[in-house]
């Protein structure tokens, strides 16, 4: 399944890609929920030996830092870094107010 086919399923109906369109081919692999402050402690923890390969679809809604837009653009960096291949930036409008133009 790739980023695209996920933007056809019903749950995803009024998603809106931000960035990254090229990336709409890529396939993914799993998808995970992350609401820690730094996904490089989750990969750490969990893949101790480098045995993470990315390809996931991450649903977040940032609600631990609400209001640390760099520490979720760091969060965003690092992601990219592990070869994630989507973000789904959840609760946007009801706990986190808008997508600041930084993300």
């Amino acid at each position: 399944m790739t980023v695209e086919d996920l933007l056809s399923l019903p749950s995803l109906r009024r998603a809106e890609v931000l960035g990254g369109a090229k990336g709409l081919p890529r396939i993914v692999s799993s998808i995970s929920v992350l609401e820690s402050v730094d996904p490089g402690i989750l990969i750490d923890e969990l893949f101790p030996q480098g045995e993470f390969f990315g390809s996931e679809i991450v649903i977040t809604g940032f609600v631990n830092i609400l209001e640390d837009v760099e520490r979720q653009c760091a969060n965003i960096r690092r992601m990219a870094e592990g070869g994630e291949v989507g973000l789904i930036l959840f609760y946007v409008g009801v706990y986190l107010p808008r997508v600041d133009d930084r993300l």
